[in-house]
């Protein structure tokens, strides 16, 4: 409905700070204005003078302006609407727009899309406003990342690790039971002084209570010969280095070459030859000696994955560098690093050593990922920002300090889980996006926007539905 003030009609001079009776003809063409637009809410006005006035000019003409006067309308309108009159033809003269009052015309102006029940047009809004969705964008998008990973036997039990991944800088492999298969065998044993019969059987007692696949290797080395253990009179671990037994008063030690340090061994050069040429094929080595005398060196292979390679090759691929953390010596720790490619790694490392490594990292600036399978590496594992434990039979403390467990010794899977982690981060920032978009298209929609082109207007039935179909279309997607 259209009222139409023609030339020629009555017309009510006003201002707005005071009330003038007068009757005038409008000096201008005609002014349409809606029915739904009229309204005297910001003037005073006298019924006993003028029944009803709805819209006006702000003065102009003689200090005061004109007034446009609809008889009988007031009464039809509800007291919000009719205001907006007010607003749009003021707007008409720059002088009263400088006089509007601002949060008046922003309430003027959104309720101008408005039309029926206020109080469920707020509710609609209030309604599509509720951020359901976007409050299960995260737990929904994590959710599937971890179940995907969970089909490829791999369990994450921090879903930070996920997100972490990510945004990792460095990867940082523990060799034994990672890069290697993890079922090391002796290929050589070195006697430098005359072998006695219990020299074996003290060597398996002492390797029988150690969690060390190298101490496996040799202890399944010697029970193939058909050796028993000797009943040793003290057992001791050496944390990093191997193992301390005492048997009939004797003191006798198996591990790494640190324990020559310890025990001031001296080994001469013809084993020292012969320690180059299996230490320059990757082999570990063992030592086993009695007091300060060195009895025997044992070589033990493990060999590499037949995925390292390609896995570490599709890791630097992602932008991400790979070190190499070892209990061998430097010879044995520069071949395998060589033969992957690997240039950073560190030789010799006892278990503080290598978390030492890990926080230097870290102070750094970079975000470090950790993998390992042993009990050396839990120091490491538990200071990194993201700790995987890897391998078939991964040791119990190690997999209880990780937030990755790979069931799986397959290497391969691993730059799926870092796939996996970027996909999952990136469904996370893209179901946020539209999740913003869908609810700020609703609370228009909900405020009316299409209402004057369309007649179109959320109700809160319509609303909640609304919301429900945005939490249905996030799960699906």
């Amino acid at each position: 409905e259209i009222l139409r003030c023609l030339v020629g009609s009555e017309m009510c001079i006003r201002d707005s700070r005071r009330a003038m009776r007068n009757v005038v003809t409008i000096p201008h063409n005609s002014i349409a204005v809606p029915t739904e637009l009229l309204y005297p809410f910001l003037f005073p006005y006298s019924s006993r003078s003028f029944d009803f006035v709805h819209a006006a000019r702000t003065p102009f003409e003689k200090g005061y302006g004109s007034c446009v006067c609809f008889d009988r309308f007031i009464g039809q309108c509800d007291g919000f609407v009719r205001s907006v009159a007010l607003l749009l033809l003021f707007s008409t003269v720059p002088a009263a727009r400088d006089r509007l009052y601002t949060p008046v015309s922003a309430a003027a102006l959104v309720r101008i899309m408005w039309e029926g029940n206020f109080m469920e047009i707020l509710i609609a809004i209030f309604i599509v406003a509720c951020p359901c969705a976007l409050g299960l964008v995260t737990p929904v998008a994590l959710m599937r990342g971890i179940g995907k990973a969970a089909r490829m036997h791999i369990l994450i039990k921090d879903s930070l690790a996920l997100e972490r991944l990510s945004k990792a800088d460095i990867v940082v492999f523990d060799k034994t039971g990672t890069l290697t298969e993890g079922h090391p065998t002796v290929i050589a044993w070195l006697w430098a002084q005359c072998q006695e019969e219990y020299f074996k059987e003290v060597l398996l007692a002492a390797e029988m209570n150690s969690t060390n696949s190298l101490a496996t290797a040799i202890s399944t080395a010697l029970r193939e010969e058909g050796i028993t253990p000797a009943r040793l009179d003290v057992c001791e671990v050496l944390k990093g280095k191997g193992m301390r037994v005492v048997y009939k008063d004797a003191e006798y030690w198996v591990g790494s070459h640190k324990l020559l340090k310890d025990y001031h061994v001296y080994l001469s050069d013809v084993l020292g030859d012969m320690l180059v040429e299996y230490e320059s094929e990757g082999n570990s080595i063992v030592y086993f000696g009695r007091k300060n005398e060195l009895l025997a060196i044992i070589a033990v292979k493990d060999q590499l994955k037949a995925a390292a390679l390609g896995t570490v090759r599709e890791l630097r691929a992602s932008e991400l560098d790979i070190c190499m953390l070892t209990g061998d010596g430097e010879r044995t720790a520069s071949t395998i690093a060589g033969k992957l490619g690997i240039i950073r790694y560190m030789p010799d490392a006892l278990p503080d050593d290598k978390e030492t490594f890990i926080r230097e990292l870290q102070l750094q600036g970079k975000m470090v990922v950790m993998i390992g399978d042993g009990i050396n590496d839990v120091q490491a594992l538990t200071c990194a920002d993201v700790s995987i434990a890897m391998g078939e039979n991964p040791d119990d403390a190690t997999v209880e300090k990780t937030m990755v467990v790979m069931k799986s010794s397959d290497l391969q899977s691993l730059p799926k889980l870092f796939g996996l982690s970027r996909h999952t981060l990136r469904l996370m920032h893209q179901n946020s996006f539209w999740m913003v978009i869908y609810h700020l298209i609703g609370v228009l929609i909900a405020a009316g926007i299409l209402y004057p082109v369309y007649g179109i207007l959320l109700t809160p039935m319509l609303a909640a539905i609304v919301i429900l179909l945005s939490c249905v279309t996030l799960i699906r997607s």
